[in-house]
């Protein structure tokens, strides 16, 4: 539609990658009540917050989700690759994305 999104809407993006990582690294891996209690703050974020609280929240996720970088990803997983990001947004449904 060709509107720029508010401080919001960006802010909520750049939360929602790092909710999904969050999540599925304690899906894969298990994690801490901290942990949790972070995601469940996030979601709270992400829900009523503010562009500030938002980020504040991403900030604090994206930390938490690079801070295992160092153990193996399980082979129940399936096979580990690069990533994608031409695939990724060829698969986007982007007319979703667009809408307020």
């Amino acid at each position: 539609n060709n509107q720029n999104r508010n401080a919001v809407e960006k802010a909520r993006m750049q939360l929602l990658q790092q909710l999904v990582a969050a999540k599925l690294n304690c899906a894969a891996f298990s994690c801490t009540p901290a942990a949790q209690t972070m995601i469940t703050s996030a979601d709270n974020a992400y829900a009523t917050g503010t562009a500030a609280q938002i980020l504040a929240a991403a900030s604090q996720l994206d930390t938490y989700n690079n801070s295992g970088d160092a153990s193996a990803i399980p082979s129940s997983l399936g096979p580990v690759g690069g990533a994608t990001p031409a695939t990724s947004q060829a698969r986007a449904n982007k007319v979703f994305w667009n809408a307020p």
